[in-house]
């Protein structure tokens, strides 16, 4: 897992395309990883190879989003996910203050289903994309109508169903 080819700030911050002070904090929370598992680090400077399995490698190939779930310093946790928009440029997104590891890893299971534009989401998370987007573009009574529609006629009854599953059968059968 660990190799003795060390990075230090400089590296990490060209690798990640961060700031100095995020770079400081790649290393502080890895080497602390290390620490934990056994390893003796060395302060400043962690090892490449664990940097990039820890960051660079993702289960999820299809969005090619590069993550972190991490806990930290005051107990809660934190997620950053890099990923590619529609135009494919590189961008960002941290958020922090999950109480639990688990709620940290569901958020970013949303985070990237939105972001992947996915067809097989269930047509009740569809609709709070949907909705998010919308609703800034829309007068107060236009969402209100919507939103009673789309709650009281669709969801009850497609809610549940992955948008790419919807037959015309099952449109005509509703």
């Amino acid at each position: 897992m660990c190799d003795y080819k060390l990075v230090d700030k400089d590296e990490v911050k060209e690798m990640m395309g961060c700031s100095d002070q995020m770079a400081y904090k790649v290393i502080r929370q890895l080497n602390k990883e290390l620490a934990a598992q056994g390893v003796r680090t060395v302060n400043g400077k962690v090892s490449r190879t664990y940097l990039i399995e820890r960051y660079f490698e993702t289960r999820e190939p299809k969005v090619g989003a590069v993550m972190a779930v991490t806990q930290g310093d005051n107990g809660t946790w934190e997620v950053s996910v890099w990923y590619r928009d529609w135009q494919g440029e590189r961008h960002r997104k941290h958020k922090r203050g999950f109480e639990t590891n688990r709620e940290a890893k569901a958020w970013k299971t949303a985070f990237i289903a939105k972001q992947e534009g996915s067809p097989s989401i269930t047509m009740s998370a569809f609709y709070e994309v949907y909705e998010q987007d919308r609703r800034p573009h829309l007068k107060l009574n236009t969402c209100k109508s919507k939103e009673q529609m789309i709650l009281t006629k669709i969801l009850p009854y497609f809610g549940e169903m992955c948008m790419d599953q919807v037959t015309p059968a099952d449109i005509l059968k509703w």
